[in-house]
């Protein structure tokens, strides 16, 4: 577990529960890090950490130690996902808070990027939806999940169309919860979506605020409304991951978050 700039740290826990240890530590060096803001494991094994503001990506092998690192050239986005052929792809669904303000002209800029070994952008795909700037709301969250046939799931955290493509950057269909009705811009902030997440049964993930759709990975809408008020931070074969994270005692410092799983009966 990644926790961003919670603690600055990563976790590793035993698929028991179990506290086993962190990995690396905050800093500049090597296998160092200063914001771990998300956390893949290759196919090979190895442990792949997202240093937002080192704007690099840190490799460990599978005891842990220190392995390598790539420089990403351009700004690097927020969260990253490796497919089953080492394909590394970056997600940036988020709008600047400049634009917000309205600062900024709003444009139009792809929210997957393809990187290579070497950090440089080799390919673009995505567009980031037009309605998005419609609302006065800035966030960061994840966008995207891969399944097992390499399909990449898009969804912009403030507009609910789940985009599926190709690793090539094809888009293949886009699908939604038909029964969601989609705020207007006078009616306020609007609501952020969690996901996609993937699931091995063939199924995806979506969370808005307190309910969970499930929807299967040609678009069909299966369920929705499902209460669920943790939020989702993982998904792993056919289970999923929320965190909890208890209020500090005053004076104290803020303790460890609690992990919870869950998996779909269906």
């Amino acid at each position: 577990m990644a926790d961003g700039n919670q603690q600055n740290n990563v976790w590793i826990f035993a698929p028991d529960g179990h506290f086993i240890q962190n990995l690396g530590r905050h800093g500049q060096g090597p296998g160092e890090y200063s914001t771990p803001v998300s956390l893949q494991v290759s196919p090979e094994g190895d442990i792949l950490i997202d240093d937002y503001l080192g704007s690099r990506l840190i490799f460990y092998d599978r005891d842990y130690q220190y392995k390598k690192q790539i420089l990403v050239k351009e700004r690097i986005c927020n969260y990253f996902h490796v497919n089953h052929n080492n394909e590394i792809f970056m997600y940036e669904g988020t709008v600047p808070p400049s634009v917000v303000r309205g600062l900024q002209k709003p444009w139009i800029f792809d929210t997957i990027k393809k990187f290579n070994n070497d950090g440089e952008t080799i390919l673009s795909f995505a567009p980031i939806p037009e309605e998005v700037f419609k609302f006065s709301f800035s966030c960061v969250t994840d966008g995207i999940a891969i399944d097992k046939d390499d399909f990449i799931y898009e969804m912009n955290p403030l507009f609910y169309r789940i985009r599926k493509y190709t690793s090539g950057g094809q888009l293949v269909k886009s699908f939604f919860n038909p029964h969601f009705q989609q705020l207007e811009p006078r009616e306020g902030r609007q609501g952020v979506l969690n996901g996609p997440y993937y699931l091995e049964k063939g199924l995806l993930l979506v969370q808005l605020q307190n309910h969970l759709d499930i929807f299967d990975t040609e678009g069909n809408f299966l369920a929705g409304g499902i209460a669920l008020s943790l939020n989702i931070i993982y998904s792993d074969g056919n289970s999923f991951y929320v965190e909890k994270w208890e209020e500090p005692q005053s004076g104290q410092p803020l303790p460890n978050p609690v992990i919870i799983s869950y998996k779909l009966n269906l």
